[in-house]
């Protein structure tokens, strides 16, 4: 185990907040969600080294200091455990649990193909299995702790502008990898020390064209792009509706921001999750009567302004070429694809629990589930996810009339997100492991929740 310049920080700063101000360790753990790339320590087993990122790692004080406090007050209060979200979330997660009796039965006796090796590898219990597993349960247990956390309008918007504010940084930061490359000089990795293999995503180029690809703090330029894409509907929507989170002409400039870097990341994702969600936003303001021809031009004028300065001043004619026309005849694209069919054949040997959780990648999300978790995996989260869309389109179809409330911004935007990070995941993979996903949850969660316990005085029935 190597503890990181970042760890030799954070490591006794979050023992401190445990011990004397718990209720940061929340905020932190908000911000640093971004930051896949940095680790506190690397830890090396069996001849791997993983890197345990800074938000999980104050997401589990987090956890450890309500933990603590349940211990000492002896009562348990979640805000949304009678939610039927959250049931049916511990559910899915259950079943995930129950799916690693696969890898345990047949072991030996099942052989994995390997989409980069010629031979199979024998289907055996691993300890793959078991930090796959914990991957899912802790982000689950956060998804809900976050859900408590959110139980009322104030809470609901210090953590999104805590999320927003997180991004701002970590677009800059991104700005400055940019201008390190195009300078010349050496980009500085403080932030992108983890040893995990899949985390130097700051290193990637498209070598033909000498571009190099902008990752931020993030494991790479992919994920960087759909975590943005889970903050943008915060920030668009509310500029839309002339709401402000720091002000109108910082929103503005922030949504800038977002839009710029996104495009700058050169990731495929990035790019079709905007066009999706951007066609979403403009489907949800038309159903709560939004939408404006005024904001269709302005939509446009500044998408119009940004590609001029993409293909004209930066010269990225070549990168839109190989990532949205090329791509698709690349070898990581029929390696992915090809995960997806091996995935499906193991699905339709093993179709009701799968051949357990964390047995084989597959790079998407449907037959993710199927191959892992089988038929119940797969329908217990299609239940869950649908739950809560159904709740968040209640809230603003039902909020509409009440425009000047808070809780119409964040439950259309949460919306929104939720969705392009689904959209996404279905053709990219699932992101259980990145603290983005959970957090949209949650919020998910605690929104459905907060206007459930307001029903009464609003005269909502959801």
């Amino acid at each position: 185990m190597e503890i990181t310049l970042i760890g030799f920080i954070f490591i006794p700063l979050g023992i401190i907040f445990l011990l004397l101000m718990p209720r940061w360790l929340y905020g932190l753990m908000v911000f640093f969600i971004p930051f896949s790339a940095t680790a506190v320590m690397n830890i090396e087993v069996s001849g791997r080294t993983s890197g345990f990122p800074v938000w999980m790692f104050f997401g589990t004080l987090w956890m450890i200091s309500f933990i603590l406090n349940t211990l000492k007050t002896f009562s348990i209060r979640l805000g949304g455990i009678n939610n039927n979200g959250t049931i049916l979330l511990l559910l899915f997660v259950v079943v995930a649990i129950i799916s690693l009796i696969m890898p345990i039965s047949l072991s030996g006796s099942l052989y994995i193909e390997s989409t980069l090796l010629s031979e199979s590898l024998p289907l055996e219990f691993r300890l793959k299995h078991i930090t796959q597993i914990l991957y899912l349960i802790l982000g689950a247990l956060i998804a809900i702790l976050i859900a408590r956390e959110n139980s009322n309008e104030h809470e609901i918007t210090k953590s999104i502008k805590i999320y927003v504010i997180s991004a701002i940084f970590v677009s800059l930061w991104g700005f400055l990898q940019f201008a390190c490359y195009k300078i010349g000089i050496p980009y500085p990795t403080i932030f992108n020390n983890s040893a995990t293999e899949s985390a130097r995503g700051y290193l990637q180029e498209f070598v033909d064209i000498n571009v190099k690809r902008i990752s931020s703090v993030t494991v790479e330029p992919s994920i960087f792009a759909k975590y943005l894409l889970t903050v943008i509907p915060f920030v668009l929507i509310a500029v839309v509706r002339h709401q402000t989170i720091f002000g109108s002409i910082r929103d503005k400039i922030s949504l800038l921001i977002f839009f710029l870097i996104l495009f700058l990341s050169t990731s495929a994702s990035g790019y079709i999750g905007l066009f999706f969600l951007i066609l979403l936003t403009g489907f949800v303001l038309g159903m709560t009567g939004l939408l404006r021809i005024s904001y269709m031009v302005y939509g446009i004028g500044i998408q119009i302004i940004l590609l001029i300065v993409l293909f004209n001043v930066l010269g990225f004619n070549d990168v839109f070429k190989i990532v949205l026309l090329e791509k698709l005849t690349t070898y990581s694209a029929l390696e992915r694809a090809r995960s997806v069919e091996i995935a499906w054949n193991y699905f339709l040997l093993y179709p009701i629990l799968g051949i357990g959780w964390g047995s084989i990648t597959s790079h998407d999300l449907v037959v993710k589930l199927l191959s892992n978790t089988g038929l119940l995996g797969f329908l217990t989260f299609s239940f869950f996810i649908l739950y809560l869309l159904r709740q968040n389109f209640y809230c603003f179809i039902k909020y509409k009339y009440e425009q000047a409330n808070i809780l119409f911004l964040w439950s259309t935007a949460t919306f929104v997100s939720l969705s392009t990070e689904i959209a996404i995941s279905v053709v990219t993979g699932f992101d259980f492991v990145f603290g983005h996903f959970w957090f949209i949850i949650g919020m998910s969660m605690a929104i459905t929740t907060v206007v459930k316990r307001m029903k009464k005085r609003t005269n909502l029935t959801i």
